[in-house]
C-alpha cells in the first residue's frame, strides 16, 4: 500500500515538474532564458507554434499536399 502511494506521488511530481519546465521555457519573461530570448538560432519555439497553428487549421487538402511535394 505504501509503495503504491509513493509511486503515485513520484509520478505526479515528475509530471508536474515537466509541465512547469515547458511553461517556463515557452512563457518566460526574463531576457536570455531559454527560448524567450528571441535568438535566431533557436527555432524550437517558433516550430512549436507553427505546428499548433497547422493543427488548428485542420487537415490539408489533397491538392495542397501535392503542391508541397
Amino acid at each position: 500500500m505504501i509503495q503504491d502511494i509513493l509511486t503515485y506521488l513520484t509520478v505526479t511530481a515528475a509530471i508536474a515538474y515537466t509541465l512547469y519546465s515547458f511553461w517556463r521555457v515557452l512563457f518566460s519573461s526574463k531576457a536570455g532564458s531559454a527560448c524567450s530570448s528571441g535568438c535566431s538560432s533557436c527555432g524550437s519555439k517558433s516550430d512549436l507554434f507553427e505546428e499548433l497553428a497547422r493543427k488548428q487549421k485542420g487537415p490539408i487538402s489533397k491538392a495542397a499536399r501535392r503542391s508541397l511535394v
